[in-house]
């Protein structure tokens, strides 16, 4: 398919298509329209120029595959949220086209099990996947600006996401739409991108989501699929890890424990010093999105306490199903970043006939 167009630069510095489609909205534009406004997430078009429907942030086939159209999401600042109306803006028509080139492929290679998953990732590689959990982080954060933090607004108005620098999701934004805008992903602007074996049995629901914002991290699960990445890092965590903690990795893991892979991620991301960056390009009829980075990752000192907190964030809300028990003391080393629900205290990784003790010491 020829995916040549004609762009041209409009006054804010986005790029348009003769037919009038944003290509790239500028970070201005981008704040303004998508993070500010109420226009579509994919497109930009305004409520009132196209028919809406929104667009579930957690996929309505999910909902659908596990009954959970009722039931109700924990959000950042504790309180809960139906996820049948937990919805961003989004026009019909590209609701439609979101559900026929992402959301309908991702169902059935997720439906299909970590077989399935594993094939595609050997043959077309973690494009697809990567593309879904960009948008599942973009829509998630997108949203958090129509909940106040404080449920009693006597203690303040304010949105969860008023500490968000919206500036930060742009690159995520762009990546989220290349379904739409057709762009070439170069391998640069990919971030660390990990699937693994789940258990799902027994006590574990078949399905869950979080992410740390500031991280720049994500995990998803469904059944025996876990999805876990950082988006904004250039795979600089991955190299860094895949042979300290990824080799050691010897089983199906936990909720609890995809949950630390996700927080150990994400504060890796943080600390970075030589952060990579990204750039879209327009050259000769096509769009590419890109990046660029140091050929050696630098990293700052780490420090348990500030990891902590990104670990007891991403676990708080499964530790009461998961002990019965000791609540007020594991919640505490978790903070300052003494246990680990992944590895004893040889370093062997926990497997399942393990998992009824307390964490380890870190």
């Amino acid at each position: 398919m020829d995916t040549k167009r004609e762009y041209y630069m409009t006054d804010d510095g986005s790029v348009v298509t003769r037919d009038g489609n944003v290509a790239y909205f500028s970070t201005e534009r981008f704040k303004r329209d998508i993070c500010a406004g109420e226009c579509c997430f994919i497109c930009g078009v305004h409520p009132g120029a196209a028919d809406f429907n929104d667009e579930h942030v957690i996929p309505d086939w999910i909902l659908r595959e596990l009954n959970m159209h009722a039931r109700r999401i924990t959000l950042a600042n504790g309180q809960t949220f139906r996820y049948d109306r937990y919805k961003v803006p989004c026009c019909a028509q590209c609701n439609s086209m979101l559900g026929e080139r992402v959301e309908e492929p991702v169902s059935a290679i997720i439906k299909g099990g970590m077989p399935a998953v594993v094939a595609h990732l050997r043959q077309h590689g973690p494009w697809l996947l990567y593309i879904w959990l960009s948008l599942l982080f973009l829509k998630t954060h997108l949203r958090d600006r129509g909940f106040r933090w404080h449920l009693d607004a006597r203690q303040g108005t304010f949105p969860i996401s008023e500490a968000y620098d919206w500036e930060e999701l742009h690159h995520i934004h762009c990546v989220a739409r290349a379904f739409f805008t057709q762009a070439e992903l170069d391998a640069k602007a990919l971030g660390s991108f990990f699937a693994l074996p789940a258990l799902f049995d027994g006590p574990f629901e078949h399905f869950d989501y979080a992410d740390l914002y500031f991280h720049r991290a994500i995990c998803f699960r469904f059944r025996d699929v876990a999805l876990v990445s950082v988006l904004n890092d250039s795979c600089a965590c991955f190299s860094l890890e895949k042979d300290k903690l990824f080799s050691r990795i010897a089983g199906p893991l936990s909720p609890l424990q995809i949950r630390e892979v996700m927080a150990r991620m994400g504060y890796l991301n943080l600390l970075i010093r030589n952060r990579p960056t990204f750039h879209s390009e327009f050259k000769n009829g096509e769009y590419k999105i890109s990046g660029s980075h140091p050929d050696t990752v630098e990293v700052d000192d780490w420090d348990a306490d500030a990891y902590g907190q990104a670990l007891y964030f991403a676990c708080r809300g499964l530790l009461q199903r998961c002990f019965n028990a000791d609540l007020d003391v594991i919640a505490e080393h978790l903070r300052h970043g003494r246990y680990t629900f992944l590895f004893d205290e040889n370093g062997e990784f926990i497997t399942r006939e393990m998992r009824s003790e307390p964490p380890s010491r870190a």
